[in-house]
């Protein structure tokens, strides 16, 4: 019977059409968007210092000038998730470019690759990196950053795509670097810069296993479904059939979302929420000071990721839901911190027992098919100001897509009404 990684690799090696390269053309602008915004930040500055020390080589590195392939890629992918600005598959819950266009990158430069196959390495990455996010089931994700675990997939057959290296060589490559596949989710509650190593090493150990496999290092083709593999060790609930179902659909890259705003995924529904109630706000002439609070009712999954009522750091501020609709519902310094020392993210069955909801369970049934289910009620005292509970931007993977009908990633930066890149509390 075939192996899972001779299945998965088989679906990626169907043709690209062109109009599959301009999505991932529109991947890789974003990613390189949020490269340099990172640069400037302290994880930015750690990866510039750990740039500097390497030999210089031939792949473009943002922090610091041309460096070798396997450093080139390290920093950009450390670089493309410190701002958390990284594409996000809501099935997968992965999180690909930082992982795949880094490592494409820097072998398409060693290798002297054309522009079209690099973005065909990108599209094919994407798409084995995300169905294996699919497969190892959603309790894989309580305890592992799924982002590490599978990004070795898809950095290992982007590289294998680049070096021209048939099924075999592939499947070796793919073996060898799910084989050292890891990142435990212990950085979560700590706010630590661990994610930078996961997504690096992830990086690496594709691109590295893709060059052994060039050699002849064999790997191991029944890594993911073996008695010894992946999905027994860290995987209490794989699918096993999302590795090649639809396998004749779109490529996946084209239902990968691109974050609009700097921050975890988690949060932006309250971010979106907060926007149209100062919208509301402000048409009915209600002045943003009279805020005392701002109510978010969510689903579970974004309380574990996003409920930080006191950020002190950078780290804290991307994943706190409160800094994220400060930012977002107020527009001065002092309403800011206002906002922030009143908002919370509350449980479904408060906001219900406030009246908000009249059941606990709306947004978590509709996690993770609709991301973007959240409601929130911006309130003085107990009086509510008012509310937003329509599904909001980003429930849809395929209603952020480069190509749709979506404002771009980064516009509401650049027009100044959504939060603004976090350096620790506003």
């Amino acid at each position: 019977m075939p192996s899972l990684t001779s299945r998965l690799v088989g679906i990626t090696r169907r043709p690209v059409a062109a109009s599959d390269r301009e999505v991932a053309a529109a991947h890789v602008l974003d990613w390189a968007a949020a490269c340099v915004s990172a640069e400037s930040t302290g994880s930015g500055r750690t990866l510039r210092a750990f740039a500097t020390a390497a030999p210089a080589g031939p792949c473009f590195t943002f922090a610091s000038g041309s460096r070798d392939a396997y450093t080139a890629a390290f920093v950009n992918s450390g670089l493309g998730i410190a701002l958390e600005m990284d594409s996000t598959s809501r099935t997968a819950k992965v999180h690909p470019g930082p992982v795949v266009i880094a490592a494409a990158l820097a072998c398409a430069q060693r290798e002297g690759a054309t522009g079209a196959a690099f973005l065909d390495a990108v599209v094919r990455g994407y798409e084995a990196m995300i169905r294996l996010g699919e497969a190892v089931g959603p309790a894989h994700y309580v305890s592992y950053h799924s982002t590490s675990t599978c990004g070795p997939v898809g950095s290992a057959v982007a590289a294998a795509v680049l070096l021209g290296l048939d099924v075999d060589a592939t499947l070796d490559a793919v073996g060898n670097a799910l084989s050292r596949t890891g990142g435990v989710w212990q950085c979560r509650p700590e706010r630590t810069m661990t994610k930078l190593i996961h997504v690096g090493e992830s990086t690496g150990a594709g691109l590295r296993s893709a060059d052994l496999a060039r050699l002849g290092l064999t790997g191991p083709r029944y890594v993911l479904e073996g008695d010894l593999g992946l999905f027994p060790a860290a995987c209490p609930d794989p699918d096993l059939d999302a590795v090649d179902r639809d396998a004749d659909g779109p490529w996946k890259i084209r239902a990968t979302s691109l974050k609009p705003w700097p921050g975890c995924r988690h949060a932006h529904p309250a971010v979106t929420v907060a926007l149209r109630l100062r919208d509301e706000l402000e048409a009915r002439d209600v002045p943003l000071s009279v805020v005392e609070s701002v109510n978010v009712s969510t689903y579970p999954e974004a309380i574990a990721f996003t409920d930080c009522p006191e950020p002190s750091t950078e780290a804290d501020a991307m994943f706190s839901t409160q800094h994220l609709l400060a930012r977002a519902a107020t527009r001065d310094a002092d309403a800011g911190r206002r906002a922030r020392r009143g908002a919370r993210v509350g449980s479904d069955t408060r906001a219900g027992a406030e009246g908000d909801l009249s059941a606990g369970d709306d947004h978590a049934a509709r996690y993770p098919a609709a991301l973007g289910s959240q409601s929130a009620r911006a309130m003085a005292g107990r009086r509510a100001l008012g509310r937003d509970r329509r599904r909001v931007r980003g429930s849809r993977g395929p209603d952020e897509q480069p190509g749709g009908q979506r404002e771009g990633p980064r516009a509401a930066r650049r027009r100044g009404s959504g939060p603004n890149r976090h350096r620790g509390s506003p």
